[in-house]
C-alpha cells in the first residue's frame, strides 16, 4: 500500500504546476470529474469476488492515483473519491480500510499543497483557516461514522453528494 503514495505525490507536483491555469477551466473540468467519480464509485462496489487484478489492471490503478494527486494538487473536489475507487482497485482490504488509508493520503497530498501554495504566497488565509478546521471536524467524525455505515450505503451517499457537487459546480462555471 506505501506504493500508492508515490502516484500521489508526483501527481501532487504535476498539479501545483497547473495553478497558473484559470480556475474557471479547472472548475468546468471539476463538473465533469465529479458525476465521473460517482459512477467510478458505485462501479467499484459491485465486486463481489477476491481481486484477482491483472497487471495492465495495476498500472491502470496506479496511473488513476497520479491522475487523482494532479488534480488534488489544484482543484480537489471529488479528488478522495476518486483516490477511494483506486485504492479498492488495489487492495482487499475492507472498506472501512481503504477509508482510512485514502483520509491520510488526502491529509498528506493537502498539507504538501498548503505549504507550497503558502510558499508561492497564493493562499487566502481568512478563508484557509475555517476551512481547514471544518475539514479537520468533518474528517474526524466521518472516520468515527464509517464503522457504523454499511459500505454500500456509503458508496450511494458519496456518489449522491457527488452528483450534487456536478451540479453546482456545473452551474458555477458555465451558468
Amino acid at each position: 500500500m506505501a506504493l500508492c503514495l508515490l502516484p500521489i505525490d508526483r501527481g501532487l507536483n504535476w498539479g501545483l504546476a497547473f495553478s497558473p491555469v484559470p480556475g474557471k477551466n479547472l472548475s468546468k473540468i471539476s463538473a465533469l470529474f465529479c458525476p465521473f467519480s460517482a459512477g467510478l464509485l458505485l462501479y467499484s462496489g459491485r465486486q463481489k469476488q477476491p481481486k484477482q487484478a491483472t497487471k495492465l489492471g495495476r498500472i491502470g490503478a496506479y496511473f488513476g492515483l497520479f491522475v487523482a494527486g494532479i488534480y488534488a494538487g489544484y482543484f480537489g473536489a471529488a479528488s478522495g473519491v476518486l483516490t477511494l475507487i483506486f485504492l479498492t482497485a488495489l487492495s482487499d482490504s475492507s472498506f472501512v480500510v481503504i477509508n482510512a488509508i485514502k483520509s491520510v493520503i488526502g491529509s498528506l497530498a493537502n498539507l504538501v499543497a498548503l505549504a507550497l501554495f503558502a510558499f508561492k504566497g497564493g493562499v487566502n488565509w481568512p478563508v484557509a483557516f475555517p476551512l481547514a478546521i471544518s475539514l479537520f471536524i468533518g474528517g474526524y467524525f466521518g472516520q468515527k461514522m464509517i464503522k457504523y455505515l454499511k459500505p454500500a450505503w456509503l458508496r450511494w451517499i458519496t456518489a449522491c453528494f457527488s452528483v450534487l457537487l456536478a451540479v453546482y459546480l456545473g452551474w458555477r462555471a458555465w451558468g
